[in-house]
C-alpha cells in the first residue's frame, strides 16, 4: 500500500508557513519519458486535480510536460521529477507559469466503403466513428485504422496554494450530528491548563487551530464530513467519542431483528446523510409454502440489484469490468505497501490512480439501500414462518425445494448435516437457506442464511464468502460454534458494494489472510458477532478497516475475544521482528489521491486480547478515521508494533477509548499510543482501572508537525514503563508553526513514572504539556 513514512521522511528546511507553498494540482510520473522519434523529454501527467486551475486551463492526464517558461527538458535525467517539484515549491501562489505540453491524441482514421458511395476518409474520435458505423447499418463495408496525431502547445496559468491537494469542493456539515459540533466542556478543561500553565503558548495554540481549520474549508468527492468537522475544531474529537459511544450503547446484542437498526445510524453519523428507509415490497409477508418464501427472497434480491444499478449508474460497463478485473492487484498493492504517489513503477501507479477515480463515481446511498432492502425478509418473523411452512418429512431432505428465475437459483436445504459442495463456485446460485445441522460450505459465492448448527465455511480462493465487489453479499448464521476460513477479500469485504456477515450465537473462529473481516473499499462492510468467546485472526489489513471513503465496522457484543492481525509482510520501517498490520479499526486514504474511510471496532464486553502490527488499533491515515472502542469493564490487553493504540498520520482522525478494567498496553516501539503526526488529531481515553503502559519509550500523547494529541487517563494508579516521560517534541518542520500534545493523568492516585513526579505540570518546547493530578 501507500508506503506510510510518517517518521522517516528526510529532514526539510523549516518554513514559516507551508500554506504559501505552490502546487500545480498534478500527479506526474517519477520516471521521465523520452518521446520516440522526437528530441523531447518530459514528465507524463497521470492525474489532474478536479477543479484545479490546471484542469480549468485544459491539462489532462496522459499529457507530457516537456518544458516550462523558456526552459526545455533535455537528456532525461533520472531526477527530473524531483527537480521539477522543487522548482514549483520555490514559486509562490499567484505566480504565472507557462508549461510546454506534448499531447498525443489517438484517433480512428476511418474509411467507410459501400457499393453506392465513394469511399470517405475522416479523422474521427472513437465514439463518433462507432456511431457512424451504427447509423450506416451492419450491411456496409467498414474499415478502421489507428492514427496518431501529436501536437505541442503552451498553457499559461497561475499557481495555487498547497491546500488544493486536499480537495476542491465546499465543505457541507449539514448532516453531522449537532452534538458532535459541540466542544465546550472539553475545550474549557484544556483551556484551563493553557491559561494557568502555558500562557506563552496560547497564541501558538490558536495559530495551530487556524492551520487545521484551513484543511476543513475544502473537501473531495469521498471525504467523510465528520472528519472535516473535527478539523474545524480539534476539541470536537471528545464529543465525537462521546456521541459515537452513546449510539453504540443503543445496539442490542443477540437480537436478529435489532441488528438491522444498530449500524445504519452509525453510517449517517459520518455526516453523509445516507438513506436508511427503504420502501416495503408488495407480496412480502403473505407466504404459505416453502417455495413462496424463496420467491419472496428472489423478489428482494432483484430489488437489491435495482438499487445497485442506481449506485453504479455513472460507471460504464467497461469501467465496472476494469474494477472487477483489477481488484486482486489493487489489494495486493495495499498489502505489500506499494506507494501510490511515489512508486517507481509508474505503470502500476496509473492503475491505482484510475481505480480510485472510478470508485469516486459510486453513489454510496444506493449501495446502503441495496443491503437494507433485505430487512423485509431477513428477520425473526420471516424465519419463524419459514420453519412452520416446512413439513417434518421434507425438513429431513438435503434439499427441500428450489426456485429458479432469470436472476438465478434460490435453494432451501434441510436440517441435516449438508455438504454444499455442488454449489461451490457457482455464480448462478444466488441464495442458500439451510434449516440447520452441521454444514459445510466450500468456495461458496452465494448469499447464505443458516439457521443453526456447528458449521464450517471454507474457501481457498479470493473474494468469496460475504465478499461484495460491486455487489451486495450476505452471510448469516443464527447458531452454533462456527469456523470461517478464508484467504483474501472475504468475511465481510466490500469493494464498491455492501457486505454483511452476521453470527448470532456460539464461540466462533474467523481466520483469513488479508483484506478481510469488515473491510470496506468505497463500500460498506460489516462483521457483527452477537455472543461467544470468538477469535479473529488475519495477517494484514483486516478487522474493521475503511479504505478510500469506505466503511469497515466490526461489532462484537460479548465474550472473551482474541483479535490478531500481523505477519504477512515485514514492518514498513524495517524494524527487526516487527510486521505490517494496517488492521483493527483503521481508516486509510492515499495521499494526494483519495481520502480515507472509517474503520471501527466496537467490543461491548469481555476480557479481550488484541495483537497487531504497524499502523493498527485505532488509527487514521490521510483524512481517514479510525475508532476503537472497548465498552466493557473487564481487563484487556493490547500488543502492537510501531504506530498503534490510537494514532493519526497525515490529516487524519483517531479515537481510542477504553471504558474500564486493569488494562495493559504493550508496544515494541516507542512510536505510538495517543500520538498524532502531520496535521493529525488523536484522542486516547482510558476511563477506569489501574493500567500499565509497557513500552520501550514514551511518545505517549505526543504531537508532531502541526498536530493535536490528547492522552487522558481518568482514574486509577497507573504504571508507565520505558525510558519515561517527558519527551521533548521538536518536529514541526513539515509546515512550520507548533504542535499541541497533552499527557493528562487525572486519577488523583499514586502513579509510577521514571522521570515524572506525581501532582506535577510540565510545559515543554514544542509544545507538549504533561499533567499528573
Amino acid at each position: 500500500m501507500i508506503t506510510i513514512q510518517a517518521c522517516q521522511q528526510a529532514p526539510v528546511k523549516p518554513i514559516e508557513d507551508d500554506r504559501q507553498i505552490s502546487t500545480l494540482g498534478l500527479v506526474f510520473a517519477n520516471k521521465p519519458r523520452l518521446i520516440p522519434g522526437q528530441e523531447k523529454c518530459g514528465l507524463k501527467i497521470l492525474s489532474v486535480a478536479s477543479g484545479s486551475t490546471a484542469e480549468r486551463t485544459g491539462l489532462r492526464s496522459q499529457d507530457v510536460i516537456v518544458g516550462y517558461d523558456d526552459v526545455r527538458f533535455k537528456n532525461c535525467p533520472t531526477n527530473l521529477a524531483d527537480s521539477f517539484r522543487v522548482l514549483i515549491k520555490e514559486r509562490k501562489p499567484g505566480d504565472w507559469l507557462t508549461l510546454h505540453i506534448y499531447r498525443e491524441d489517438q484517433k480512428f482514421k476511418g474509411v467507410v466503403k459501400s457499393s453506392s458511395e465513394k469511399p470517405q476518409e475522416e479523422i474521427l474520435d472513437p465514439f463518433t466513428f462507432l456511431k457512424k458505423i451504427k447509423d450506416r447499418g451492419q450491411a456496409q463495408d467498414l474499415e478502421a485504422r489507428w492514427s496518431w496525431h501529436p501536437e505541442e502547445f503552451e498553457l499559461r496559468f497561475q499557481l495555487e496554494g498547497r491546500n488544493w491537494a486536499y480537495g476542491n469542493q465546499p465543505v457541507k456539515l449539514d448532516h453531522v450530528p449537532s452534538a458532535v459540533l459541540s466542544s465546550e466542556t472539553f475545550t474549557s478543561g484544556i483551556r484551563k491548563i493553557i491559561d494557568t500553565q502555558a500562557q506563552q503558548s496560547s497564541k501558538d495554540e490558536q495559530a495551530l487551530r487556524e492551520r487545521l481549520q484551513d484543511l476543513s474549508q475544502k473537501t473531495d468527492a469521498i471525504r467523510l464530513p465528520v472528519v472535516s468537522a473535527t478539523f474545524q475544531n480539534p476539541y470536537r474529537v471528545k464529543s465525537l467519542q462521546e456521541q459515537l459511544q452513546i449510539n453504540l450503547k443503543k445496539c442490542a446484542g443477540n437480537s436478529f431483528d435489532k441488528m438491522w437498526s444498530c449500524w445504519p445510524p452509525l453510517l449517517n453519523f459520518s455526516g453523509l446523510d445516507l438513506e436508511t428507509e427503504v420502501a416495503a415490497l408488495k407480496g412480502i409477508g403473505q407466504e404459505k409454502t416453502p417455495a413462496d418464501f424463496l420467491k419472496s427472497l428472489a423478489l428482494v434480491y432483484s430489488a437489491s440489484q435495482d438499487q445497485l444499478d442506481q449506485a453504479y449508474r455513472f460507471l460504464s460497463s467497461e469501467e465496472k469490468r476494469f474494477l472487477k478485473t483489477n481488484a486482486g492487484e489493487m489489494l495486493e498493492g495495499f498489502n505489500s505497501q506499494d506507494d501510490f504517489v511515489d512508486a517507481i513503477d509508474d505503470q502500476k501507479r496509473e492503475l491505482y490512480l484510475r481505480y480510485f477515480k472510478l470508485l469516486e463515481k459510486i453513489d454510496r446511498k444506493f449501495v446502503l439501500k441495496s443491503l437494507l432492502i433485505y430487512r423485509s425478509v431477513l428477520d425473526n418473523f420471516f424465519v419463524k414462518r419459514l420453519k412452520q411452512s416446512v413439513a417434518v418429512a421434507d425438513a429431513k431432505k438435503s434439499r427441500v425445494v428450489e426456485y429458479r428465475n432469470s436472476d438465478g437459483l434460490f435453494i432451501l436445504a434441510g436440517e441435516g448435516n449438508n455438504d454444499h459442495q455442488e454449489y461451490a463456485g457457482r455464480d448462478d446460485v444466488k441464495w442458500i437457506i439451510d434449516l440447520g445441522g452441521y454444514d459445510f460450505y466450500p468456495n461458496i459465492t452465494a448469499n447464505i442464511l443458516d439457521l443453526g448448527g456447528h458449521d464450517i465455511y471454507e474457501t481457498n480462493q479470493n473474494f468469496q464468502m460475504a465478499s461484495a465487489i460491486l455487489d451486495t453479499k450476505i452471510l448469516m448464521d443464527l447458531g452454533g460454534d462456527d469456523i470461517y476460513q478464508s484467504t483474501q477479500g472475504s468475511l465481510g469485504f466490500a469493494l464498491g458494494g455492501a457486505a454483511l456477515l452476521y453470527d448470532q450465537q456460539g464461540h466462533d473462529k474467523y481466520v483469513s489472510t488479508a483484506n478481510s473481516q469488515a473491510v470496506g473499499w468505497m463500500g460498506i462492510a460489516l462483521l457483527i458477532d452477537d455472543s461467544g468467546d470468538d477469535e479473529y485472526r488475519s495477517k494484514s489489513l483486516s478487522q474493521g478497516v475503511g479504505v478510500g471513503g469506505g466503511f469497515g465496522f466490526l461489532l462484537d457484543f460479548s465474550g472473551n475475544d482474541i483479535y490478531e492481525s500481523k505477519g504477512l509482510y515485514p514492518s514498513e520501517y524495517a524494524d527487526p521482528g516487527q510486521s505490517s498490520g494496517l488492521s483493527q479499526a483503521v481508516g486509510l486514504g492515499v495521499r494526494q489521491l483519495a481520502s480515507g474511510g472509517w474503520g471501527l471496532i466496537y467490543d461491548r464486553s469481555g476480557r479481550d486480547l488484541m495483537k497487531a502490527g504497524t499502523f493498527s488499533q485505532g488509527g487514521g491515515y490521510y483524512f481517514g478515521m479510525g475508532t476503537l472502542i472497548s465498552d466493557g469493564t473487564e481487563s484487556d490487553e493490547y500488543w502492537g508494533d510501531r504506530y498503534n493504540q490510537g494514532w493519526s498520520a497525515h490529516q487524519a482522525i483517531a479515537v481510542f477509548s477504553e471504558e474500564g478494567g486493569d488494562d495493559e498496553y504493550h508496544s515494541f516501539s516507542h512510536v505510538g499510543l495517543g500520538l498524532a503526526w502531520d496535521q493529525g488529531i488523536t484522542l486516547f481515553l482510558e476511563k477506569q482501572g489501574n493500567d500499565k503502559y509497557l513500552q520501550p519509550g514514551h511518545f505517549i500523547g505526543s504531537a508532531f508537525h502541526n498536530s493535536f494529541a490528547f492522552f487522558i487517563d481518568e482514574q486509577g494508579a497507573d504504571q508507565y514503563e520505558g525510558e519515561g516521560l517527558p519527551y521533548k517534541v521538536k518536529e514541526n518542520t513539515y509546515h512550520g508553526g507548533k504542535s499541541f500534545g497533552i499527557f493528562w493523568d487525572k486519577g488523583n492516585q499514586k502513579d509510577s513514572y521514571k522521570n515524572l513526579k506525581n501532582n506535577t505540570t510540565l510545559v515543554l518546547p514544542g509544545w507538549q504539556v504533561l499533567v499528573d493530578e
